[in-house]
């Protein structure tokens, strides 16, 4: 009697975990839409899901990279230009400064140009989100020398030291970045320089156009002695001959800032090119993955439904099996 009756039950038990294995299982490929669930399900396509998988990947961290050396460049570009137009507006006042209206005005250029000068060693010390633009491999402040000084946290900083015959407003710019490289990774074979340093702008040392902007600061805003300008104060000939030359000077940087502009845009848009490329290629990798793994949603609606019908259909089948009792079957 007992053999009969677990005859019966062992065969119904079994097909009813398969009917609810098979409906859980069509559950989970209709919520997540994949086809392969687990290593049993179609174990061929596993290794081609993987690996594209993992191109996929890799092309979204590439993409990332770029997007944000993009925006950098962007940023680079506008803080380029931006120190170009004041150079230029500088030297514009550097020109004024010898007409013979401006004469009597010449302490007043000079706290203009002064005033320049500090907005010039601002836009200097751009950052990107918290990167400094300009300081090399010296991104962030921490890395700075400490035997430098340091009052302010920012690669370049304007000094003021003692008067010298030289030097009679006593400033300087110091510069407390690096003029190294930074490489970045464009893809899996290429890799590009992606900063500019301050040497290319600023020339020798990163500070060699301060020197020229404070020279002529000092020129325009002091007399020969060391006393400051004062209103019927005009500049000599000699003086006019070497505002002439510092302004020429100042003029060859702003030029070598607008190439390095230029030169910036190139880059910023071979990287949307490849940003491009490699976008494109994300979409086809992602579309051949969904042939490989994605589920076809009306087939697994239908089986599941089957299934539905099928485990409804067993429970009632094992509701009648299992109601039966002893007495049932001394029948």
């Amino acid at each position: 009697m007992r053999v009969t009756q677990f005859s019966v039950i062992n065969p119904y038990k079994q097909n009813l975990e398969e009917v609810q294995n098979r409906r859980f299982k069509n559950q989970i490929k209709m919520s997540t839409g994949k086809e392969i669930i687990g290593l049993g399900d179609a174990p061929e396509k596993i290794p081609d899901v993987k690996k594209i998988s993992a191109l996929i990947q890799q092309n979204e961290d590439y993409l990332r990279i770029l997007d944000d050396q993009i925006g950098q460049f962007q940023q680079t570009e506008n803080y380029l230009q931006a120190i170009s137009d004041k150079m230029e507006k500088i030297r514009q006042l550097a020109i004024d400064g010898t007409q013979v209206g401006n004469m009597g005005n010449l302490s007043v250029l000079g706290n203009y140009i002064k005033g320049i000068i500090t907005d010039i060693i601002r836009d200097a010390n751009a950052d990107y989100n918290g990167s400094f633009l300009f300081a090399g491999t010296k991104t962030k402040s921490q890395s700075f020398d400490p035997n430098l000084p340091n009052s302010n946290d920012m690669p370049f900083e304007l000094i003021e030291g003692e008067s010298t015959a030289q030097n009679r407003s006593g400033l300087s710019v110091i510069f407390k970045g690096n003029q190294e490289a930074r490489i970045l990774n464009k893809d899996q074979k290429t890799s590009e320089k992606v900063n500019t340093t301050a040497d290319e702008i600023f020339g020798e040392n990163g500070t060699e156009v301060f020197s020229a902007l404070i020279d002529l600061y000092n020129l325009v805003m002091f007399n020969e002695d060391g006393t400051t300008r004062g209103p019927n104060d005009v500049l000599r000939v000699d003086e006019v001959e070497k505002l002439n030359k510092i302004q020429e000077k100042i003029a060859s940087f702003s030029y070598k800032i607008n190439q390095i502009t230029s030169r910036n845009g190139g880059r910023a848009n071979r990287f949307q090119i490849l940003r491009d490329q490699i976008y494109e290629e994300n979409n086809r990798l992602k579309e051949f993955l969904s042939q490989k793994n994605d589920a076809d949603i009306a087939k697994t609606a239908l089986e599941l439904s089957k299934d539905e019908y099928a485990l409804q259909y067993s429970l009632q089948v094992g509701g009648r099996i299992l109601q039966n009792s002893l007495f049932d079957f001394l029948k």
